[in-house]
């Protein structure tokens, strides 16, 4: 059996955590094109909306390219998460990440109820990597 940590953590330092592991996980499946949602934030406070467009077409033609090289893949292409090509440790950062984001979905619902709306993460997902998911109390 593997050691054990615990973290004790603020909402702020945890969605950090989420995002870093998302992106990590995500840019290893070679979805270079999902940006962590405070880095969107970041390019939508700081440019004009006509620049932004711009250079989104510049960085996601540089990122495509990048792909193409380093994953010999096609432009829109991406591994899945279950692909057996991607790696142990992207598997292990989705198996973080995603216990994560449902227990935010969880709680926005329960500060929420009258937004009946459907989320991917209202239900626990699969566990990818030999680790398994993560337990959040």
């Amino acid at each position: 059996m593997s050691k054990k940590y615990i973290l004790e953590l603020t909402e702020a330092q945890l969605r950090t955590i989420a995002e870093a592991l998302e992106f990590f996980s995500r840019f290893s499946a070679g979805q270079f094109h999902h940006l962590p949602p405070s880095f969107e934030r970041f390019l939508w406070e700081t440019h004009e909306i006509d620049e932004l467009i711009r250079k989104r077409e510049i960085w996601e033609g540089a990122l495509n390219q990048a792909k193409v090289a380093m994953f010999d893949m096609h432009p829109n292409a991406s591994l899945g998460i279950g692909n057996e090509k991607l790696t142990e440790e992207a598997k292990i950062a989705y198996d973080i990440y995603r216990p994560i984001l449902e227990l935010f979905a969880k709680e926005y619902k329960e500060k929420h109820p009258e937004n009946t709306s459907y989320s991917v993460y209202d239900h626990p997902g699969i566990s990818y990597s030999k680790e398994g998911r993560v337990i959040i109390k």
